[in-house]
């Protein structure tokens, strides 16, 4: 009767061996680098635009990643033209915290960033907080494409508390959603 249970027993324990080993480890340390589109949309006053992000990251755990990331969007009107701020840009330090390892890795992030709005005149820095989630699909063991949607906290932190100064004095809210799309290299 062992003969007989043997050989099969033995098959199964190397396929399913060779299984464990054919399966990539996506949740494993490495950098990063993503490049992709943006769409922002204003909370308030304003239209939607489109413009573009990047971002270079590491992955120190499996559920435990920073990157320095950056968004520019050339054509971001504030609703009150007499200001003259045409475009975008916010770039700054992230943690991501990937709740899942496998192929699909769902995950919430948040950040630190420096929020400048630039026009022909004048140019205004502030700070930014977005807080957000999105989800990488692996396409390969080291190619994914992702989607990311945050919403961006401005704050008239660099304004020196001159109330006349501020974009917040003026009426504007200048929080935003920016629904990103992606694809990404890991290492």
């Amino acid at each position: 009767m062992l003969r007989w249970i043997t050989p099969p027993l033995a098959l199964a324990v190397l396929l399913a061996a060779a299984a464990a080993r054919a399966q990539p480890d996506y949740g494993r340390p490495g950098v990063s680098m993503q490049v992709g589109a943006s769409i922002g949309i204003p909370v308030e006053d304003g239209d939607a635009e489109g413009g573009f992000n990047a971002r270079i990251g590491y992955r120190f755990l499996p559920h435990l990643a920073v990157d320095v990331h950056g968004e520019y969007f050339p054509t971001y009107h504030v609703a009150r033209p007499i200001l003259g701020f045409d475009r975008l840009v916010r770039t700054g330090l992230g943690v991501r915290t990937p709740l899942l390892t496998g192929r699909i890795q769902p995950y919430l992030e948040t950040g630190v960033d420096a929020f400048v709005l630039i026009g022909s005149e004048a140019a205004n820095s502030d700070l930014a907080v977005p807080l957000g989630g999105g989800v990488d699909f692996y396409v390969l063991e080291n190619l994914f494409l992702n989607v990311d949607a945050v919403y961006v906290f401005h704050t008239d932190a660099f304004d020196g508390g001159s109330a006349e100064g501020t974009l917040q004095a003026l009426g504007l809210d200048l929080d935003y959603v920016s629904i990103q799309l992606g694809l990404g290299v890991r290492f």
